[in-house]
C-alpha cells in the first residue's frame, strides 16, 4: 500500500512539474515572462525561484526530509516575492501561470 502511495505522489510530481510553462532554456523562460508583461526583475526572481526548487528536488533522490524542507523553503521564498512584487505584475503572473 505504501509503495502504490509513493508510486502515486512520484507520478503526480512529474505531472505537475511538466505542466510548468517554464521551458528548460532559461533565456527562453525568462522572455515568456516578459511576453506576458512581466518586468525582466521579477521574471529573473520567480525564475531563480523555481530552478532552485527544480534543482533540489532532482538532487533530493526521493528523499523525504529534503524534499519538505525544500517545500517548505519554496513556499516561503514564492510567497515573499508574491509580498513584494506589485499587484498589477502579480495579476499578469497569476494570467500567465494558469
Amino acid at each position: 500500500m505504501f509503495k502504490q502511495l509513493l508510486l502515486l505522489l512520484s507520478v503526480l510530481v512529474i505531472v505537475i512539474t511538466a505542466d510548468r510553462p517554464h521551458p528548460e532554456d532559461a533565456k527562453q523562460a525568462i522572455a515568456d515572462l516578459q511576453a506576458a508583461g512581466i518586468d525582466k526583475k521579477y521574471a529573473l526572481e520567480l525564475f531563480h525561484i523555481e530552478h532552485k526548487m527544480n534543482q533540489g528536488s532532482a538532487k533530493a533522490n526521493g528523499d523525504k526530509e529534503k524534499i519538505k524542507k525544500l517545500t517548505e523553503e519554496y513556499n516561503k521564498a514564492k510567497s515573499n516575492f508574491e509580498k513584494k512584487i506589485p499587484k498589477e505584475q502579480l495579476d499578469k503572473l497569476k494570467k500567465f501561470l494558469a
